[in-house]
């Protein structure tokens, strides 16, 4: 999906403004752009949890 359409449903979803610019900037840090510009959402929440799954395994 494009960062446009992943704004639109997640905005959707959590009934609040996502703006385009914050999951740029998780695909842009995740690097998770493909070179059709677009992004999987699975990969997205994957990336967005890691630290979480890292703090689990430390405990």
């Amino acid at each position: 999906m494009t960062v446009p359409q992943a704004a639109q449903i997640l905005s959707k979803a959590f009934n609040r403004r996502i703006d385009e610019e914050q999951i740029q900037q998780v695909v842009d840090d995740g690097q998770l752009l493909r070179a059709d510009g677009t992004f999987s959402l699975i990969e997205y929440v994957a990336f967005l949890a890691r630290p979480e799954m890292e703090e689990a395994d430390d405990e």
